[in-house]
């Protein structure tokens, strides 16, 4: 290698033994500044930049030579120009190194729906999450993304953004009183005391309520805390000339347990369709007994005699006392059955 400090010096010194003695002055200090100052020289070299311009449609790669330090500087150098929302990566105000790759992605517009709600925003190649993120659309994995976070953009592509939320709620609600019932066969059929009113009691329910743009789609209990308990109602039902309670405990009947015989009951039958709707909101098919609630209260299990087993679930004005209403399968199943006096059990 080629000392230049010492080459330059070994002329300087030539130069002056040939010179008189104020040029030899000058030219010392000339020399002086010279040696001192060179080490100072910054010979900076070229670094390699790999740069890809992407568009919708297409993409194309070219190496470059530069001595800018960074990729602001090195774009401007070459004359490329930037879209006003082009992405460039990595950004402007990184530093050149040595072998780097930078990437201009080409905006261009889109629509994305937010909310319900349409917007003109730009895409950019790559995902329709990188597209998102490019404008500032904050998203997590909850959330409904139509095409998904992983698609591709295409110059058509149109994206919905369902935003997922979640809050706690806590509500007071209200304990609904039971009735409690005790028949009395002394007392006439129809008759009803109240013994003792029942109140409502009160309790917290903390929810969590789930919102798709920001519309509650769901709720969930999280945790109950009863406030103030409530009191049962207490109620004395007559069935003197209407339901004999039997004289000894349950037993057997087809095959089901019962704890209790009502004999000698009127049992009438009707046929509503098949789409009738009986009195507990439920639908009405063939096991559907309509029954006096102040009587055997709605929900009771029976086994009627003849008909097979049914549901305490409906009522009717004609249905008091000492009568059940049987659902039949037809008009003509009715017809067959008319008017009997039957057993009703009533099952565990």
């Amino acid at each position: 290698m080629i000392d230049k400090s010492n080459n330059i010096l070994d002329k300087c010194i030539d130069g002056i033994n040939k010179s008189n003695r104020y040029v030899k002055i000058v030219l010392v200090l000339l020399l002086l500044l010279l040696t001192t100052s060179y080490p100072m020289i910054d010979y900076a070299l070229a670094e390699e930049v790999n740069l890809t311009d992407i568009s919708i449609s297409d993409s194309n790669t070219k190496a470059y030579e530069t001595r800018c330090k960074t990729v602001g500087d090195f774009l401007e150098e070459q004359g490329i120009e930037l879209g006003e929302k082009d992405v460039v990566i990595p950004n402007l105000e990184a530093v050149i190194i040595d072998g780097m790759d930078v990437e201009i992605k080409r905006a261009f517009d889109t629509s994305i729906v937010i909310k319900g709600e349409a917007g003109k925003f730009f895409g950019i190649p790559g995902t329709v999450g990188e597209t998102l993120i490019a404008n500032g659309i904050i998203f997590d994995e909850d959330d409904i993304i139509t095409p998904g976070v992983n698609e591709q953009m295409t110059k058509g592509t149109e994206i919905t953004v369902k935003i997922i939320s979640t809050e706690e709620v806590i509500v007071n609600e209200e304990i609904d009183f039971k009735t409690n019932v005790d028949y009395d066969d002394t007392i006439d059929v129809g008759t009803t005391k109240t013994t003792k009113e029942g109140v409502n009691g009160e309790k917290e329910v903390k929810y969590l309520v789930t919102y798709e743009d920001d519309v509650e789609i769901s709720r969930e209990v999280i945790e109950e805390t009863v406030v103030k308990e409530a009191v049962n109602e207490e109620m004395v039902v007559g069935t003197k000339g209407a339901y004999a309670m039997p004289s000894e405990g349950g037993g057997e009947i087809a095959g089901y347990t019962y704890t209790k015989m009502y004999d000698n009951v009127k049992a009438y039958a009707y046929y509503m369709g098949e789409h009738a709707i009986a009195a507990s909101g439920k639908l009405a098919t063939r096991g559907t007994c309509a029954v006096d609630p102040k009587v055997i209260p709605l929900g009771t299990k029976l086994y009627i005699e003849g008909y097979g087993y049914a549901i305490a679930n409906d009522t009717g004005g004609d249905i008091i006392g000492k009568t059940v209403d049987l659902y039949m399968s037809s008009t003509q199943e009715c017809y067959n059955w008319g008017v009997r006096y039957i057993k009703v059990y009533v099952l565990e």
